[in-house]
């Protein structure tokens, strides 16, 4: 019976790992794999794994702009990460599902998870998620036309980047280029510079006050 256990629990994370790589790049591709590890990971009773597939699902829906779809995901793996207690693994959940939301217009939904994320992965020392957290933030903004907050925001974003050597997923610095050329064509090179730089010499405190304030 165990092996049999550990044998589900190989299959559904495999699958799930998959898919949840494959959901924002080609949904439906991570869908398919997430399916395929549907079953799998309920019959190896493992919450993480419950939890993992589950997520990647949510990310994938989000993708599609299946919103309500994707909500009742995450809340299958919220469970079951509260269930095992972990809190960086929610705080994914969380962000990802509020990535979908800001995607879809819903900004202040958007903004008042974000407000409380970026402190819960700032109190864990997750300095790339915190900066990932400030690059949203900055789209918010510019999706609201406060670009020179978007533009500090960005550059505090940068500052930490560096600092923590984390990388951009490739879409996410597909959606990072697209903001800066977009600032740049309404700031103007040396506006935008100038506000980039002030962001940039912003403490991480004064850089989530800032993202947090109205």
């Amino acid at each position: 019976m165990s092996t049999e256990i550990g044998a589900w629990f190989t299959v559904g994370q495999a699958a799930s790992i998959i898919g949840t790589h494959l959901a924002a790049t080609d949904p439906e591709a991570g869908i398919r794999w997430l399916e395929r590890g549907d079953d799998a990971a309920r019959r190896s009773g493992d919450p993480f794994v419950i939890g993992f597939n589950g997520m990647g699902w949510s990310l994938a829906l989000g993708y599609l702009g299946r919103l309500d779809e994707a909500r009742a995901r995450a809340e299958v793996a919220l469970a079951r990460f509260r269930e095992i207690g972990d809190l960086r693994m929610q705080l994914v959940v969380r962000s990802n599902l509020s990535h979908a939301l800001r995607r879809a217009g819903h900004f202040e939904e958007t903004l008042a998870e974000y407000r409380q994320t970026i402190v819960e992965w700032q109190r864990l020392g997750q300095r790339g998620a915190v900066a990932n957290q400030l690059e949203n933030f900055a789209f918010v903004a510019l999706a609201q036309g406060r670009d020179r907050r978007a533009a500090t925001l960005i550059g505090a974003a940068d500052r930490l980047r560096v600092a923590s050597a984390s990388v951009m997923l490739s879409i996410e610095q597909v959606e990072y280029d697209e903001a800066v050329d977009l600032l740049r064509e309404r700031l103007g090179e040396a506006a935008l510079e100038q506000a980039r730089t002030e962001g940039r010499g912003l403490t991480t405190e004064q850089a989530v006050a800032l993202a947090r304030s109205d």
